[in-house]
Formats: C-alpha cells, structure tokens, sequence
C-alpha cells in the first residue's frame, strides 16, 4: 500500500501472509493520520562543535516500524547571540541536510544581559510548523533510534514524554579523538553505563504544540538553569498532563556551566516557584520489601496528595513487592524507579543514595522523605506545609507519631501502633491524627532536629545550596549528619506538633537484618556520627 498523503509505501502482514485476499486500496497511513510531525528546537549559545554532533546526530536516525516515525521534522536553532561562528557552522550543516532533503532552520536574537534560555526555547515553539515539539539541548546528542522511541511512547495529548536514560559523556576531547561523530553507536559503545541524570522537559522533551501553547509555554521571568522546567512541568500536571518515560537514549556532553551553582539567579528562580506553586509537594518512598506496610503508606499519599508527583524507588525487592509497585507505575504522576535494573540483580544501594537519586528527580519547591511503615492522616500534610511555610529559614519540619527515638513521639501509642491498626483499620489511625490535633492547638512548633522517618523538606537546600544526604550513613544517623550541616549555613529544624504521621517502626530494616543485626546496623549510625564529629554533636545539643 502508499500513503495518498507522504507516497510511503507500506504494508499490512496480514494480506502478505494470507494469499488470494487483495491488498485495499492506498490511504492515509496511520503516521499522517495522526499528523506525526516533529519540530526539533535547539537553543544555543557558543558551543558550535557540540553543535554540529548534535546535528549531524539528527541525520542518522533509523526507524523499526514506520508507523512510530516522524515522515516530516524540521530542525529549528535559536541562537541565543553566539560570537564563535556558530552562523557560518549552521550554514554548512544547512547543505548537509538540504542534500538528503532534511529542513534546517537558523534564527538569531541578540544576547540580553541575562541568561535568556526560556525566550530563547519559546521564539523556536513559536517558529515551529508541525503539531509535535521536541525539545532539545544543543549538548544532547541523539543515539540514532531517539526520534522513533520518543514518538513510540507518546499516548495522547494527556500526556509529554521525556526519556529515561541519558549517557554521561565527560569528555568532549575524547570523543573527538577516538570516533567520528556522525556514527552514534560507536559513542555508545564508549560510555555505556546508564547515567543518574533526570531529563527534563526543555532539556529533551515531547509535547504537543497545542498544550505548550496552553499552558503559558516557558515563563520567560526564569533566568538561571533547571527551575523554568519544573514550573511548566508544575503547570502542566495541574491541567491535568503528566509525563510519560520513554525508552529513548541520548549523549550528554558535560561542560563547565553545568557544574557551576548560579547561587543569585537560583535563588531569585526558587522564590519565583516557591511563589507560584507554593503547595506542591513530591512525595518520595524508598521500599525495600515489606509490601502490606508499603501498600498502606502509598494509598495514604495517593488519598491526599492532590495530584503531587509520587517517586518510587526500589532497592532490590523480592517479586511479590516488585509485581505490586508495577500496579502503582500505571497511575498518574507515579514514577517508579528500580535500582535491580539500573544497577543489577544483587545492589542495595542504601537509604541515603535512594533519597538523593529521588530528590535529584523532583521539580517541586518541597519534597517529603518517607519510610515506607508510614501512614500518612488527613491534617498532616497541610499542617506541616503551614509550619515550614511560617518561617523562611525552616528548611525541614517532622511531625509527631507512634514510634521514633525522639521527642516527636506520644508514648501512650507506642504500645498499640499495630493492634489499633489490626483492630479498627485506618480509621483507628486517623482518630490519633484527630487526637494530635486537637491536643496541639495552641502549641503548633517546637524548634529542634527531627526524625528521618518522615521531612518535609525545601527542594532549594539541595538543589541550589547542594548538601545531599551522605552515603557514608547506610540509614542510622543520616537525618542527623545532614541536619548538622544544613544548620551551619542558616537553615532551622521543627516539629510540627499538630501533623501526625502513623509510623509502625524499623519494618524494613528489621525484615532485612533480623532485629539483632538491625540493631547493631542502628548502633553503628552513633559511632560514625562520633567518627565523623567527634563530641561536637553532643556538645551543641
């Protein structure tokens, strides 16, 4: 058959299979039906050699099924006012394409006194002509299949679609030395391990043009680098599209701005998104087994998130669990992130290496930690939302509960933490909630270091300050090094008293360990905090 619209020729296997029944008459593919086409959008700015692999990259890309692949994309660069001859660079890939039929378009603003990236991304949404947009970094070089799994994964105008695995490429120098940059295997064969980096919309991302166009496209307001993306993603989830996470593979050329903190513009973005979505939260569950009690802590965060982002990561569960969390993966706004995929069958990557890989993937101003033998109740997020939001410099607040080490807990529920549940369900739980908050009334906060089991946290004290929690502590004590070392730059702990978050206690690691050798895991916390600070923790208690 041959599409009337593009002259594609393709077929149906089913009359190559069955002999004697004739093949229907030329019509629409399905590709034009659904008017598959790609409007690729390169900001730059002075990195022309990245450049053209990245454009040359764009030439090579090789489809299994036509139905997935673009029959038209245009490749739009807006360039953001380069001195380093990427014009004259851009001209000669332009004749590269225009002999294979490809469109290459050139458009140029002058460099304004701030970083413009958002203006510069919206001008090329604005020149683009096809229904899809593909947003992409001019350092992100496409492995050649890019296109077609990135189409592959799209559902409906619901939904954006971003790629789960982007390759570390740390040299620039070595690439260019060992391989020619037009043959994208070859790059791969050089850097394969798959990458902790979280994609994001502007870096590379698939949208339709209609939503971009919807939702407000890029707040041009933002000047420094990462926040304008969790805005929009902000914006976008609240009108109801979510991101999907498509199997497409890229190249990431490290480079110099990307490891510098822009302190002043960061901040100046963190409180621009603090002041536009100033209630969203992305709930964060590290689960290691024990799916009963993970089961309840999840369906309690689903009940009250209010369409906030849930992130899921399993550190190496056994299959009953993992066949679980495949169920939680189908709703929206769920991601789900499995550390026997990434990293092999017999990795446990830790409490604190799951909450940084976690939190490196969120885009909302607040993130809550939570153990996976929590329940949250119906007053606990709004209550320790409006404890954090009344003191600018409280960067972490916890709540009270049935079992911690510290003050937060009530010790007449520590006793019935299980038969309460056992006996009336959640609703006996949320009736301690009700308790706690009444009791609390009048005395809302206290000013102190907090238990891990459950933080809300401000996003900005890691992705702008950037103190992550330390791997050096495998769960004990990881809460208080990292309390110690935000407190030195200005920040403050507290107990929002009234929030009550039901906490069953050591499930997971008991389950894991045996509770001797949990306990002496627990033990070994103390002596690397005294390993690491000496009697300086004791003394400033």
């Amino acid at each position: 058959m041959k599409c009337i619209k593009c002259n594609t020729h393709y077929s149906n296997f089913y009359f190559i299979l069955w002999k004697g029944i004739k093949e229907p008459e030329n019509k629409e593919c399905k590709f034009c039906n659904i008017k598959t086409s790609i409007s690729i959008i390169i900001p730059t700015y002075n990195r022309k050699e990245v450049l053209r692999s990245v454009l040359l990259s764009l030439l090579n890309q090789k489809v299994d099924d036509i139905q997935f692949f673009p029959h038209k994309y245009e490749i739009i660069i807006v360039d953001d006012g380069s001195s380093d001859g990427t014009e004259d660079l851009v001209k000669q890939i332009q004749q590269i394409y225009s002999s294979k039929n490809k469109e290459l378009r050139y458009f140029r603003k002058e460099r304004g006194i701030d970083r413009e990236a958002c203006k510069v991304r919206n001008l090329g949404a604005k020149e683009a002509k096809y229904k899809f947009l593909l947003f992409l970094d001019q350092d992100e070089i496409c492995h050649q299949t890019m296109l077609f799994d990135m189409m592959q994964a799209w559902k409906s105008n619901s939904y954006f679609v971003g790629i789960n695995m982007l390759i570390s490429l740390d040299s620039y120098k070595k690439i260019n030395d060992n391989i020619l940059l037009t043959d994208t295997q070859k790059i791969e064969n050089i850097h394969p391990h798959p990458l902790r980096k979280f994609t994001t919309i502007s870096n590379i991302g698939l949208i339709e043009k209609s939503v971009f166009e919807k939702v407000g496209m890029f707040d041009e307001k933002f000047i420094g680098y990462g926040l304008h993306d969790g805005d929009l993603q902000l914006r976008l989830e609240k009108n109801g599209i979510y991101k999907v996470q498509s199997n497409a593979r890229a190249y990431h050329i490290e480079h110099e701005t990307t490891k510098v903190c822009q302190s002043a513009r960061d901040t100046f973005d963190y409180n621009r998104i603090i002041g536009k979505h100033s209630d969203n939260i992305s709930f964060i569950i590290p689960i290691k087994n024990q799916i009963k009690f993970a089961s309840l802590c999840i369906e309690s965060v689903l009940k009250y998130r209010n369409n906030n982002p849930i992130v899921i990561i399993d550190d190496n569960s056994d299959e009953e669990t993992k066949n679980k969390l495949l169920e939680y993966k189908k709703l929206k706004n769920v991601e789900l992130i499995f550390n026997s995929e990434r990293w092999g069958q017999k990795c446990n990557k830790g409490l604190s290496y799951n909450w940084n890989e976690s939190i490196a993937r969120s885009h909302t101003p607040f993130v809550m930690l939570l153990n996976s033998d929590t329940i949250l109740t119906k007053n606990s997020i709004n209550e320790m939302l409006e404890v954090i939001k009344s003191d600018n410099k409280l960067g972490v607040v916890g709540p009270t509960t049935s079992y911690c080490s510290g003050k937060q807990q009530i010790k007449d529920y520590f006793p019935i933490r299980f038969s309460i549940f056992e006996e009336k369900g959640i609703d006996g739980i949320e009736n301690f909630g009700d308790q706690v908050y009444e009791a609390f009334k009048n005395d809302k906060i206290k000013y102190m270091d907090v238990v891990g089991f459950c933080m809300l946290i401000r996003n900005q004290i890691f992705h702008i300050n950037k103190i992550w929690f330390d791997s050096y502590f495998n769960g004990p004590g990881n809460e208080v090094d990292w309390q110690y070392r935000i407190k030195k730059i200005g920040w403050k702990c507290a107990w929002a008293k009234r929030a009550y978050v039901h906490h069953f206690g050591r499930i997971s690691f008991d389950g894991e360990y045996g509770k001797v050798e949990a306990q002496k895991l627990w033990n070994e916390g103390g002596i690397k905090l005294k390993e690491k600070y000496g009697d300086i923790l004791r003394m400033e208690q």
